[in-house]
């Protein structure tokens, strides 16, 4: 019956980690169980070390040389049949890496030897079994026993796992499952030379990472330091998570893992192991805020690598206290994750208990400046007075609060530096009563102090000092700088200073600028130019306005307008500053228009007279421009304004721009005719600049010859039709406004 139920277990636990891809050749032993078969609860109790074989990394005496002839008691608890007596120990040496620790052993030492040790064990425990394995000089042979009994070096019984090879070409890892008979509380665990490469029963069978036991069970236990008191906002808080390994097997894939709890941020490049900086081994993700190690040996920077058993490995990182965490318990839970090689595709997980800290609320101290005097050069020497608020934004009450006004070095009188009562509202430090000196009385620091300070509440601080009038040098600057500091922890700290700067100005305005004239223009834009300003300091820029309203600044006399409307008049005045602000008054307003669209049409109206424009009137044979009644329907009183250079333009028919206004002379009191300009010597006589100007509340537009220097004019200021337009000196006179309207 038991041998029944053993053998269905074998086969549970065969499908079990056959599932699991863990390779055939792990079953190539033989086992027979009898009586009761114990299934072992591994990683649910990982608080003491399981059963299992010690020291397979063969680190307990630690050698100096790169091979040593051991004692055994060196190498506890290993025992050896070797002819001396000694076991080989082996560090790095004729290019063998030790794939573990510092050092390695080798089977054969000075003869076919057995090396073995006794594990206590559990009847009816499923047992898992590895090494790794490498021939020195070529393929070398061993063999695992387990069970049986030695007396004197001399075995008795148990059962053979198989022999096992391995070439010099690498480590190769040799593992199986046994399960201890009924009444074996004590298993020999042995390994036994079988051949050599060479034939020399002195030389072969490297072996490392000898594991006999339950799987792998890590046991994870966390702190926090400082350990003791609470923790105020910007402290650094290290917290740290031991893993051991309390299994019998190593374990793989081992990561450790902590999602930082909230009202903490992780400080970058602070994850270590042991002593040493994680590096690449480590990763932070902000956006889940999760801090994963790669641990153990073999770990890179994507994978984690073993822990042997009894190994424990000890992880820390830092992390900042958040303003937010005032007045909360933050809690810390760390956890590794980790798999058995026997079945890799099962992780399992150690947790460790949570670790605690509280943070104290806090009391947000804010210094901010409350007045600022306005200094001026040339005025009489006086009192000037600064003056800051020291408010406490809470939660908590401010205990042990001081304000440290340091004073600038360059005022020489002593002065006062008062605490003065609370603020409500609105109210000034000009009208806070009441108040006490800070000390000392004279000094570079004077030092005023609060005490208690309740949520909401505020005090005011106010510097008074005796500015004279050689300190009054324009651009002369009195700074003064007050820090708040308490025995309550301050979640923000960055508003506990405040600096209270004023510098001495002038008030004497730059001259007026003169009205700006127009230096060219195109169908959106125009460039003015304008004479500078003078100022006792020095004009720092000019402000130009367009109709009323700013349009922009300059550091230079000159500036150009954009976004315009083509053809349209505008009108600009000009006003100057300096460095202190000071203004002058605004210039003479100069109109200036934009350029003329050539593919326009234009109605030149006479705005003296009602509704009269521009068109032909032909007497004694001869067409001249003239006045007459507007009208929407008349051919004649439609223009195109040609432009030449700069802002002239020829005045030419709608319909046909071949004829165009010409002058009969350079005289005055010649009309203007129209028509095809037969003199071509005289053609320049043809082109007119119109000039906007500002009548009254009006821009109109005087049309100056570019050839007489004289403007068209309505002859006698005529305000009925046919009325001929002539050339006259220009005089500002209404008879020479006109203004246009774009009809097309």
């Amino acid at each position: 019956m038991r041998s029944r139920i053993a053998a269905a277990l074998a086969i549970v636990l065969f499908l079990v980690l056959a599932g699991t891809g863990v390779s055939s050749a792990l079953w190539s032993t033989n086992v027979t169980a009898t009586g009761t078969v114990v299934a072992a609860t591994l990683g649910t109790n990982c608080v003491t070390s399981q059963p299992h074989l010690a020291n397979g990394s063969f680190e307990i005496d630690q050698t100096t040389g790169s091979v040593t002839q051991a004692n055994p008691s060196a190498m506890k608890p290993w025992l050896t049949t070797d002819v001396a007596n000694a076991i080989e120990v082996w560090r790095a040496s004729a290019g063998v890496v030790v794939p573990t620790g510092n050092q390695f052993v080798e089977l054969n030492a000075n003869s076919d030897s057995t090396l073995y040790q006794s594990v206590a064990t559990t009847p009816g425990e499923t047992i898992r079994w590895s090494l790794l394995h490498r021939g020195r000089s070529g393929t070398d042979v061993m063999r695992v026993t387990l069970g049986g009994t030695v007396v004197n070096g001399v075995f008795t019984g148990g059962v053979s796992q198989g022999e096992f090879s391995a070439s010099n070409a690498g480590w190769v890892r040799h593992e199986g499952v046994y399960t201890v008979p009924a009444g074996q509380t004590t298993t020999l665990f042995r390994m036994t030379s079988v051949s050599t490469a060479t034939k020399d029963n002195t030389i072969g069978n490297f072996l490392e990472d000898v594991s006999f036991g339950t799987g792998p069970c890590i046991k994870a236990e966390s702190t926090v330091t400082p350990a003791s008191g609470v923790a105020n906002s910007g402290d650094q808080l290290t917290y740290t998570t031991s893993l051991t390994n309390n299994g019998g097997n190593a374990s793989g894939s081992s990561v450790y893992s902590t999602v930082l709890p909230a009202g903490v941020e992780y400080v970058a490049n602070t994850a270590m192991v042991g002593t040493a900086l994680a590096g690449s081994m480590a990763t932070y993700d902000s956006a889940t805020r999760t801090l994963s190690i790669r641990l153990g040996t073999g770990a890179t920077a994507s994978v984690g690598g073993s822990i042997a058993p009894d190994q424990t490995i000890v992880v820390n990182f830092k992390a900042t206290v958040q303003p937010s965490a005032a007045g909360t318990t933050i809690s810390y839970a760390a956890a590794a994750s980790y798999t058995d090689s026997f079945a890799p595709g099962w992780p399992k997980t150690a947790t460790a208990a949570s670790v605690t800290k509280d943070v104290a609320l806090g009391a947000d101290v804010a210094v901010s400046v409350l007045d600022t005097p306005n200094l001026i050069a040339a005025s009489a020497t006086a009192n000037a007075t600064w003056s800051f608020t020291v408010s406490n934004l809470g939660p908590a009450k401010a205990t042990g609060l001081s304000v440290a006004v340091a004073l600038p070095d360059y005022l020489t009188d002593a002065g006062t530096v008062v605490r003065r009562s609370t603020v409500n509202g609105a109210t000034t430090a000009a009208t806070v009563a009441g108040g006490t000196a800070c000390s000392p009385a004279d000094g570079a620091i004077r030092t005023c102090t609060i005490g208690e300070l309740v949520s909401g509440e505020s005090r005011v601080i106010t510097v008074t000092r005796s500015i004279t009038q050689q300190q009054k040098t324009v651009g002369a600057s009195a700074s003064f700088v007050a820090t708040a500091t308490a025995t309550t922890s301050d979640p923000v700290a960055t508003n506990n200073k405040a600096t209270n700067t004023t510098t001495v100005k002038e008030n004497t305005p730059p001259s007026v600028p003169t009205a700006p004239r127009l230096v060219s223009a195109t169908l959106t834009q125009t460039n003015l130019a304008w004479t500078a300003s003078t100022d006792n300091v020095g004009v720092a820029g000019y402000t130009i306005y367009r109709d009323g309203t700013e349009v922009g600044t300059s550091s230079t006399t000159s500036f150009s307008d954009t976004g315009l409307t083509s053809g349209t008049p505008y009108a600009y005045t000009i006003e100057a500053f300096d460095a202190a602000g000071n203004r002058s008054a605004k210039s003479t307003a100069f109109a200036a228009s934009s350029a003329f669209d050539p593919a326009a049409v234009y109605r030149i109206v006479y705005p003296n007279a009602t509704n009269l424009c521009l068109d032909q009137y032909v007497t004694n044979s001869i067409t001249y421009v003239a006045t007459d009644t507007c009208s929407t329907t008349q051919p004649l009183q439609n223009w195109r304004l040609v432009a030449t250079t700069g802002a002239n333009y020829k005045f030419a028919q709608a319909a046909d721009t071949a004829k165009w206004w010409n002058l009969r002379s350079d005289s005055n009191d010649s009309g203007i005719q129209f028509g095809v300009n037969g003199d071509n010597n005289n053609a320049a006589r043809a082109t007119f600049s119109p000039v906007a100007v500002l009548h009254g509340a009006i821009l109109k537009y005087t049309l100056v010859s570019t050839k007489s220097g004289l403007c068209a004019d309505v002859n006698g200021q005529g305000v009925n039709p046919n009325t001929i337009i002539q050339q006259y000196p220009c005089n500002s006179s209404v008879a020479q406004f006109f203004t246009f309207t774009r009809v097309s």
